[in-house]
């Protein structure tokens, strides 16, 4: 019974984990927005969320943005959609959308030599992401922005950041993925299930 019980914890011990630092992730998420308002120290920081809290420290001060918005919900007329933004600033005299991810950056991996290179790129998913925040941003506030930022916060410390300057390319691409969805959305409504013979 024992053995059992053991084999099935470890069944889902991957899900535990994968869990506990997404509430970690969060818990660093809360403390820089608390920060940027100005309310951070009031804010515990737990062993968990040191090294990722450290990290965006040393890349503040060494920055030094000049923050706009800070967690700003969004909507868009013109696409109609919402989505709430990490952060608009000003980084290095760009008007830069910025968002936090306490995963990890994208890593370049060598198949013939079977290892990772050590190089890192950010992921195009979260640069994606950074476009379908500028649409609305515009729209509402009139901010265009010139370039999108990820700044990556892994739970161990490490310091990742990336820009793309290609604003209106992610733009594009996102309204395309949100067009393909939508459209896939209603061929699944369109697509009902019958019961009985299907047609040959």
């Amino acid at each position: 019974e024992e053995a059992k019980a053991l084999c099935q914890s470890a069944k889902y011990a991957h899900s535990s984990f994968k869990d506990a630092r997404a509430v970690v992730g969060k818990n660093v998420h809360s403390w820089i927005e608390g920060h940027i308002r100005g309310v951070g120290d009031l804010l515990p920081v737990d062993e968990f969320m040191k090294p990722s809290v450290d990290a965006f420290m040393e890349w503040e001060a060494i920055t030094k943005p000049e923050y706009i918005y800070s967690e700003k919900t969004l909507y868009s007329m013109k696409y109609d959609y919402c989505g709430q933004m990490d952060l608009g600033a000003i980084i290095n005299n760009a008007k830069t959308i910025l968002d936090f991810k306490t995963g990890s950056a994208e890593q370049e991996y060598n198949p013939n030599a079977k290892r990772y290179t050590g190089r890192h790129r950010g992921r195009s998913e979260h640069f994606m992401q950074g476009g379908g925040y500028s649409i609305p941003l515009k729209e509402e506030l009139g901010f265009e922005a010139e370039q999108l930022m990820t700044l990556y916060l892994p739970l161990d410390g490490s310091l990742y950041s990336f820009a793309s300057e290609f604003v209106e390319f992610w733009e594009e691409l996102f309204v395309t993925i949100l067009t393909l969805y939508r459209q896939l959305q209603k061929a699944n409504k369109l697509n009902n299930y019958e019961i009985g013979r299907a047609h040959v």
